[in-house]
Formats: C-alpha cells, sequence, structure tokens
C-alpha cells in the first residue's frame, strides 16, 4: 500500500513541476525507506517517530553521509505531509528538528592561524586604514554595529588591562576583553593621536560590511559576523575561561555579578 502512496506523491511531484533531478532523488529516497519497512515487517500505521529515529540509524550504519541522511529526512517529512494534507493518513511522524543530524559541516568553524596571517597581510598591503578595525573585529568578537559605535571613551584601562566598554540594548555596559596583543596597543596608539575625535572608526556600518566581504572575495576566507563570533569565544574557552563568563561578554542576558577583576586573565594587558 505504501508503494501505491509513493506512485501518487511521485505523480504529484511531477504535475507540480518539479525538475527530473529533484523526482528522481525523492524516488531514491522513498524506495529505500519503503524496503527497509518491509524488511522490519512494519505496517504503515505503526511507524511512529521511534520507527523513523530507527531508519535514521540503519542509514547511518550503511556508511551514508550526514547530509544524505538528512535530505532523505527531508523526504520523508515532506511525504507525509502530502499524505496528512490529503487524508491519507492522520499526523507526520517525522520530526525534523529532532532527527535531523548536525554534523560539522554545518557548524562555523573559527579561523586557521594560516587565514589570520593571510588577512592581516592583505590587510596591511591593500588598506591599512581599515587594518584596525577588521583586526578588531577579530580581537575582540563584536559586531560591525558595536564597532562603529565606539567612542575613545569607551577604551578602557583598568590596571593595565585593556577592554572595549560595549552598551547592550537594555542600556547596560559590558567589558570586552581583547586578544590579541598587537591589535592593542596599535588601538590604544590611535586613540592617543585621535583623542579629539568623536568616534574611533570614522566609518560606516554599510562600509565595514562592504569591505569584508570584498576581502573574502580577493583571499577566499569566508569573513561572516558567526564566524567572527566563533573563533574569539573559542579562543576564551581554550584559554580557561568559564562558557558562563563567556556568554556574559559576548552580551546574553545573564544574571552573573561580574568585575573586571574576573576578567584580567583573558585580556591583553599593556
Amino acid at each position: 500500500m505504501l508503494h501505491d502512496f509513493i506512485k501518487i506523491y511521485i505523480k504529484n511531484l511531477k504535475s507540480s513541476g518539479k525538475s527530473p533531478k529533484t523526482i528522481s532523488t525523492y524516488s531514491y529516497a522513498l524506495q529505500k525507506y519503503n524496503k527497509w519497512r518491509i524488511e522490519n515487517t512494519l505496517l504503515i500505521k505503526e511507524v511512529g517517530r521511534d520507527s523513523i529515529l530507527r531508519f535514521r540509524n540503519t542509514l547511518l550504519n550503511e556508511g551514508l553521509k550526514p547530509a544524505t541522511v538528512n535530505l532523505c529526512l527531508n523526504v520523508l517529512y515532506s511525504f507525509y505531509d502530502f499524505l496528512s494534507n490529503e487524508g491519507y493518513l492522520k499526523g507526520n511522524p517525522v520530526n525534523i528538528k529532532k532527527n535531523r543530524l548536525f554534523f560539522e559541516y554545518n557548524q562555523v568553524k573559527p579561523f586557521t592561524a594560516p587565514e589570520i596571517i593571510q588577512i592581516e597581510a592583505f590587510l596591511t598591503n591593500n588598506s591599512p586604514e581599515l587594518r584596525i578595525p577588521i583586526l578588531l573585529l577579530l580581537s575582540s568578537g563584536l559586531s560591525v554595529k558595536e564597532l562603529t559605535k565606539l567612542t575613545p571613551a569607551d577604551i578602557v584601562l583598568i590596571k593595565r588591562h585593556i577592554f572595549l566598554k560595549v552598551r547592550t540594548s537594555s542600556k547596560a555596559t559590558r567589558l570586552v576583553p581583547l586578544i590579541n596583543d598587537e591589535t592593542a596597543r596599535e588601538l590604544l596608539i590611535l586613540i592617543i593621536n585621535n583623542y579629539k575625535e568623536f568616534r574611533v572608526f570614522p566609518v560606516s556600518e554599510k562600509s565595514i560590511k562592504r569591505y569584508l566581504n570584498f576581502i573574502s572575495e580577493q583571499v577566499g576566507i569566508i569573513i561572516s559576523f558567526k564566524k567572527i563570533r566563533k573563533n574569539y569565544t573559542e579562543h576564551l574557552i581554550n584559554t580557561g575561561c568559564p562558557r558562563g563568563l563567556v556568554r556574559w561578554i559576548i552580551g546574553y542576558r545573564s544574571a552573573l555579578k561580574v568585575s573586571p577583576e574576573d576578567l584580567f586573565p583573558y585580556t591583553v594587558k599593556v
């Protein structure tokens, strides 16, 4: 009977204008699922969320890549959604959020040391005026919006430890440690020479974002806010910073009461 449902579904896909490649992919996933169901002597009405989880694990044990397994789950979800909407079956046994695999390919990775060197070299050779703000993003995990709002008063020295004072959406402030000595020193020199300026970096948010995209294209390295933030938080964690404190530093709401002394081990001392 499920074989008949598959035929009806595939026919519906064809009539809706799906490409031959899409139809072939859907047919592959559904036939694989039907074969598994028959081998496990499961009736259509007996298939539940536990069954779908077992099917997923079977695909993994066969050596299928996580991306292929997730594709099969997406096809099954659409298939059962169709049967449910058409009144053939009640409910959808596929729970995408719980069954879907989250694998390394989907995770944002921090920059490698060679990538940082490559970015620094490009900035030095092509745009020295934007070198400090871009490197400060990498050294602080700030968003571009937070970076462009910095004023000289937001560069804070406490017992020779340097921080950025950042205002949150709730008008509170947090101290952000810097993780790169050279960038911290260059920032201090910039502030000393331009202490009368209203903003540390008189450049627009759009300009910085546009330039980040340009660097990405030129050096072949993805430079996104998620990757910048991941690079920063990974550094803090690797230096022993507790995850709860990391969340406070990057601006998540927290009940922690943090003093500057708590942050001294994780910032640059000048």
